[in-house]
């Protein structure tokens, strides 16, 4: 399918969405020919991803609930083909949108969660410290975080 027709599909499904009342066999028949687009741009794929999140919320019926969440499921694929792509993922970094499948969270936790997150995930948390401000007022915590991750700052 042309990257044409997927904008303009991606575009028809934006617009459903602001529809009271409309017919789920149309929503299903947009969604149908989402499935086979090859999205190229991860605004779009961020897009794409943001509205099919608001359908699996408000689904008009059980089959477009199923559907929604079979294209769901293909997300951490299509972020590898746009990684495989050297495309630029930072749009996808972003605390907003941070969490499709195949990406990092990106966001800012509590202490205690991210001691959870660590004992149940040790291999997959890190602390982005190139993007942490005023460490002044992180001083008193500095030690107990560096143990709970098990490395110092440079780690």
């Amino acid at each position: 399918m042309t990257n044409k027709k997927c904008t303009r599909l991606l575009a028809d499904l934006e617009e459903l969405k602001r529809r009271f009342g409309l017919a789920p066999g149309q929503l299903a028949e947009k969604l149908r020919g989402l499935q086979e687009c090859e999205i190229v741009h991860p605004d779009e794929l961020i897009h794409f991803h943001e509205t099919l999140l608001f359908f699996r919320a408000y689904p008009p019926n059980a089959f477009v609930l199923n559907q929604v969440e079979r294209i769901l499921k293909t997300f951490e694929g299509r972020v590898s083909k746009l990684r495989d792509a050297d495309a630029d993922l930072s749009p996808l970094d972003d605390p907003e949108v941070s969490g499709i499948a195949g990406t990092s969270v990106t966001s800012n936790f509590s202490y205690d969660l991210v001691r959870w997150l660590v004992r149940k995930y040790p291999t997959q948390v890190s602390i982005d410290w190139d993007w942490f401000e005023e460490e002044e007022r992180f001083g008193a915590t500095y030690a107990s975080v560096s143990a709970t991750f098990g490395r110092g700052r440079d780690g």
